[in-house]
Formats: C-alpha cells, sequence, structure tokens
C-alpha cells in the first residue's frame, strides 16, 4: 500500500510533458521515481520514433546538443547546463559519436543524469519546492522540446530495519578519519552529531569557534550509505 501511495504522490508531483512531434521524433524528459529525493533528482530524456520509417540520430550530449533549464515557480530561471551546440558541429578533438537508428515505435534511453550536477550553478534543493525543468534538444538541426514539473519531497530520516545502525556508522566514520593520523588526533575525543537522510548516514564532527572569529565549525564530515556501510564521501577540515 506505501509503495502505491509513494506511486500516486509522485504523479501528483511530477507531471511529464511530451516534446512536439516534428518528423516523426517525440522527446520526454523522464524523472527517476525510485531516486527522487530532498536532494536530488535523477532523470532520462527519452526519444521516440511516432512515425512509420526509421530515423537516424547522433546521440545527444548535455552541454553539446541538449540543454536543460530550471525555473522556480514563479518561472524565474535558477540554473541552466552548458548552452546548446548544434548536432551537426565539429569540434576539434571530438570522439566518435554514437549514432543511433531508431524503427517505428522504438525509443532511446540517455543516460541517466543527476539534475543538479548538470547545471549551474548548483542550486540548492529546498523540501516541498516547486520547479519546472525543461530540456531542448537538438536533433538533426531541429529543436525539440519537453518539460516536468516537480515537487521536492520532504527528506526521509527514517531508519529502516535493513539499514546498519548509527553505532556501525560511526564505527566505519572513526576507520575512515583514522587514515589522516592528523585529522583524527583533532576529532578522536569529539562527539559527532548523526543522521540519516535519504538513506545516507551523515556523521559531522564539529567544534566551537572563539567570539568573533568566523568560518567553519565542521572539523570532519563522513556520509555512509546506510544499506551496504561503504563510504560514499569523507571531508576534512580545508576540503
Amino acid at each position: 500500500m506505501k509503495s502505491l501511495i509513494n506511486v500516486i504522490a509522485f504523479l501528483i508531483a511530477a507531471n511529464a510533458v511530451y516534446g512536439q512531434c516534428a518528423d516523426g521524433i517525440d522527446v520526454v524528459f523522464v524523472p527517476s521515481l525510485e531516486h527522487l529525493t530532498s536532494e536530488s533528482v535523477h532523470f532520462k530524456v527519452v526519444v521516440t520514433n511516432a512515425g512509420d520509417k526509421t530515423v537516424f540520430f547522433t546521440k545527444p550530449l548535455v552541454g553539446r546538443d541538449m540543454i536543460i533549464r530550471v525555473y522556480d515557480k514563479f518561472g524565474k530561471e535558477q540554473a541552466s547546463s552548458p548552452l546548446l551546440i548544434e548536432n551537426n558541429s565539429i569540434c576539434h578533438g571530438d570522439a566518435t559519436r554514437e549514432y543511433i537508428p531508431l524503427k517505428p515505435l522504438e525509443s532511446w534511453d540517455s543516460d541517466s543524469y543527476e539534475l543538479f550536477s548538470v547545471v549551474y550553478p548548483p542550486i540548492c534543493i529546498n523540501s516541498n519546492q516547486d520547479l519546472r525543468v525543461v530540456v531542448v534538444c537538438s536533433i538533426n538541426n531541429k529543436k525539440y522540446e519537453a518539460e516536468v514539473s516537480l515537487r521536492i519531497p520532504s527528506p526521509d530520516l527514517q531508519i529502516r530495519p535493513e539499514y546498519i545502525s548509527q553505532n556501525e556508522a560511526m564505527i566505519i566514520a572513526e576507520r575512515e578519519i583514522m587514515k589522516q593520523t592528523e585529522l583524527w588526533n583533532l576529532i578522536k575525543d569529539v562527539k559527532p552529531d548523526v543522521k540519516c537522510v535519504n538513506g545516507s548516514y551523515r556523521i559531522v564532527y564539529s567544534r566551537s569557534l572563539p567570539r568573533g572569529v568566523r568560518g567553519s565549525t565542521t572539523m570532519a564530515s563522513v556520509k555512509i550509505d546506510a544499506l551496504t556501510g561503504r563510504v560514499l564521501q569523507m571531508l576534512g577540515a580545508g576540503d
């Protein structure tokens, strides 16, 4: 039942809009239901041959012949990928581009992207924020546009039964920091703050700063996959 509720909520929050059909090509922006969190939006761009003849095109790439724009609920642009460069542009040192044939009714999926790693500036995502994402693809010298409306969900703070415990996460974090002797000597007596957010533990070692002194209070932070215990990120003071 919970899975069904999540699916319904997603369909309400993410309304995909197809690109205009011309010359037998449809383009649609498809967010990932599984990876839609308060911190990230994973997506693919799907190209479908809606015509009755096989079409051929060069694989579109973000920053060359595919541009992504992010708008807030007021229509103000928040971030964008690099400017669109046409599919037939020849740039010095270009690698061989993949050539894609599509038979009638066949579809091609792009690579999976994380939205805020392909747009600039990488904007902060706020829970329950409404965004509109627009993708423009240049295919065979013609532009196709699609968009999706998203509501960023609240963070998932639940520690599920299949996750490692907070104590296990702290031990893993300590082992990781111990690899840097100088950093470990700085934080070994500091009690960390531990949170589980969207399926990963965040272990943060902080310090108090003297009055009048400005700077980061974080001495070290470790991000750990709550399901596998794998270290996803480790940052020390100055990183």
